[in-house]
């Protein structure tokens, strides 16, 4: 049997992942498409740095998500070997 505090673990992933995700979803939509013949200013370039740091949150999520799908495949994979070999 799963540990249920990786089971928690996992669910508290998820929720952070589709909450980043819908942000970066958000910004996506809201954004103008990007002109690189533009010489844009600082000012201007917020959206776009703004966007680039919601995907990297998204991903990051994603990334720290699978540690506890990995423990559980790891665990599940030990449990089956130790009852195969007994």
């Amino acid at each position: 049997m799963v540990n249920s505090g990786l089971k928690a673990m996992v669910q508290v992933n998820k929720q952070k992942f589709f909450q980043a995700f819908i942000v970066l979803e958000n910004s996506i939509t809201h954004i103008e498409t990007f002109n690189f013949n533009k010489k844009y200013s600082l000012t201007e370039l917020i959206p776009f740095d703004a966007m680039c740091d919601r995907f990297i949150r998204t991903v990051e999520v994603a990334s720290n998500g699978l540690k506890p799908m990995r423990n559980i495949i790891s665990l599940t994979k030990a449990k089956i070997s130790e009852t195969y070999y007994m």
